[in-house]
């Protein structure tokens, strides 16, 4: 599957030994169920992607199990079996709303070297939001102080 499609069922197939198990890009409405996606550098790779369904497949010892990038639309992923990949979700986004959009319920994530990896954007934002914090409590803290003093 590439660039481009929609309204595509996957249903029962074996993707093994690629580059990529899936490769969805610009692509909606697409369903993708009971497959096997093994042993591929990436085993699902979703960009700018929306409301696909990915649900009840095994996405086994891939290097990444699904890359996802710049999908902020209600993809369902569902049921999945995540195992055994070096990583389980790798996400590049800004938006923090896609772990709201694109993750459902029930997937299981077990025996990834690392469960979910975000952009370092992501992994930057709780950490620069307590400097900024921070630094604001220390602002207020010497006006207040020195409104006293006077």
């Amino acid at each position: 599957m590439s660039s481009n499609s929609s309204k595509n069922i996957f249903i029962n197939n074996t993707a093994e030994k690629n580059g990529f198990g899936t490769y969805l890009t610009n692509s909606s409405n697409n369903v993708f169920e009971d497959n096997k996606i093994l042993k591929n550098e990436i085993g699902i790779y979703l960009q700018n992607a929306s409301s696909n369904e990915i649900y009840a497949n095994k996405i086994c010892s891939n290097d990444e199990g699904f890359w996802i990038y710049n999908c902020k639309d209600n993809n369902k992923l569902n049921m999945n079996q995540i195992k055994n990949n070096q990583i389980g979700f790798s996400i590049e986004t800004s938006d923090d709303s896609i772990k709201e959009h694109n993750f459902q319920k029930d997937n299981l994530l077990e025996g990834n070297d690392n469960k979910i990896e975000t952009s370092p954007a992501i992994k930057i934002l709780p950490s620069l939001l307590t400097i900024v914090v921070l630094f604001i409590l220390i602002i207020g803290t010497i006006f207040i102080y020195s409104q006293n003093k006077n």
